[in-house]
């Protein structure tokens, strides 16, 4: 993933504490971000500044990360790989003696476990990325720190299984939303309540696509 210099003033405004690396292709510092999620649209909102001033919900946090543009460990294509650096994930870890794996960082090197995606989705630029990946991440391992592991299964969005298995429900989900034959104007039928067009259809179509492709 590449980052032009719109998305560098961008960077600055709405994370002043996120610095880019040019020479490294690495942004790093503080990732200060407020939102809350909505389980009846399953939406996360994100505010910025000003806004979260009116936030009486939701959560708002701050985590040491790195985000290495050109380093990519994950399955889907394009995505760089994020590290948190300032030791929370460990610390959590420890205090709720959750395993590692469970707050998806992977073993070994640590790195974030973002999400399982076989074609890039929402996510062609840094914009994107920040808001609807690594954002939605820390959210939950904020989740997490305040209300334990079980809360977060059971009020947040759904996770998959590790390793190859959650593959396979993943791709199993595609295929079902596929079959479903829901026209573009009618909710999604993933039940979040937002037009399929909206919601799940360029995924399907693209990751459908992708997992019949000899």
């Amino acid at each position: 993933m590449r980052i032009n210099q719109d998305d560098i003033i961008w960077l600055a405004y709405a994370f002043p504490n996120l610095i880019y690396d040019q020479n490294n292709e690495i942004i790093r510092g503080e990732l200060d971000f407020c939102a809350l999620y909505s389980k009846e649209t399953d939406t996360l909102q994100v505010y910025f500044n000003q806004d979260c001033e009116n936030l009486t919900k939701g959560i708002c946090d701050v985590f040491e990360i790195e985000i290495w543009l050109t380093k990519n460990l994950a399955l889907s294509a394009n995505w760089p790989t994020v590290y948190e650096i300032g030791g929370r994930h460990e610390s959590i870890s420890k205090r709720l003696d959750i395993p590692l794996i469970d707050l998806h960082f992977y073993n070994g090197e640590q790195s974030c476990c973002l999400g399982i995606y076989f074609v890039p989705i929402v996510t062609t630029n840094i914009r994107s990325f920040i808001l609807n990946v690594v954002i939605p991440f820390f959210y939950r391992l904020a989740y997490v720190d305040r209300f334990g592991l079980q809360a977060a299964r059971d009020n947040l969005w759904g996770e998959y299984s590790h390793g190859e298995k959650g593959f396979i429900e993943y791709a199993n989900e595609i295929l079902e939303l596929e079959q479903s034959n829901v026209g573009r104007n009618e909710p999604c039928p993933c039940g979040s309540r937002n037009k399929y067009k909206k919601c799940h259809l360029n995924e399907v179509k693209a990751t459908a696509s992708w997992l019949r492709a000899p």
